[in-house]
């Protein structure tokens, strides 16, 4: 399911406190305006995505919201690294710890390709956005794209905006048939990870593909 560990909300409500000081923030009571923030988000991860409209209305002003933007920026360019610069396979868990932060708030489906060459390092990591229930998957475009860049081999990924990982009927059928296609040409699918909320769903752990 992943090798994320969650903070507890007394920790995460220390490091909104902290980034509202921090900031500059006109906040008379940065206590406050965390808990408000928690309540009205969930999650500290969830409110470094938040929209402004959302986070204006639990109370942070211009320069709290820009501190969470600088602070998710920071976040992700620091597991982004961790993903490239090291073989994906052996980087599982520092690969899904960034896919979870960049997709498990997102509104809407979010489908990715990540593209690997024999030594399982990222070439190309592509991304297309649908709606807040489905994202396109265009099986013939994402092999073409990668005998056309020499990938060799193929991980999988979306969100699920509703929070929970499990996969959909649609999901394993459409994973099984592009694994099959993958297979007639010589590329390896290695696995179709499934961000929610607070987990992920490996369609390869749980031996729906790669039988």
């Amino acid at each position: 399911m992943g090798g994320l560990v969650p903070p507890s909300l007394c920790e995460e409500r220390q490091a909104i406190e902290y980034l509202l000081r921090r900031s500059g923030s006109a906040a008379q009571q940065p206590a406050i305006v965390a808990g408000q923030l928690i309540r009205e988000f969930g999650s500290f991860t969830a409110i470094l995505a938040g929209s402004t409209t959302r986070l204006r209305r639990a109370g942070a002003d211009d320069e709290a919201i820009e501190a969470f933007r600088w602070c998710r920026s920071a976040v992700l360019l620091s597991l982004r690294r961790l993903v490239v610069e090291k073989p994906v396979i052996g980087t599982s868990s520092a690969l899904r710890d960034y896919l979870h932060v960049d997709m498990s708030t997102a509104n809407q489906e979010r489908f990715r390709t990540l593209f690997l060459n024999g030594k399982n390092e990222l070439l190309l990591d592509e991304t297309t956005t649908g709606t807040v229930d489905t994202a396109p998957f265009y099986a013939r475009e994402i092999v073409a794209r990668a005998l056309e860049i020499g990938a060799t081999s193929l991980i999988l990924v979306h969100n699920h905006p509703s929070g929970d990982p499990r996969p959909s009927r649609s999901d394993i059928d459409a994973t099984v048939a592009f694994d099959k296609i993958c297979r007639g040409l010589g590329l390896v699918l290695l696995d179709h990870l499934i961000v929610g909320r607070h987990a992920i769903v490996s369609l390869r752990d749980e031996r729906l593909i790669g039988q």
